[in-house]
């Protein structure tokens, strides 16, 4: 119970990061091409 816990403190929010860092850099990507998403 103690590992699972321990890996929801820190997966999870590495999992998180990783998901909005995708998708900033597909926003940048689709920017550079021209297509202003803002």
């Amino acid at each position: 119970m103690e590992e699972k816990m321990y890996a929801d403190k820190i997966f999870y929010p590495i999992l998180k990061l990783f998901s909005n860092l995708k998708v900033l850099l597909q926003a940048i990507w689709k920017t550079k091409k021209g297509k202003f998403l803002f």
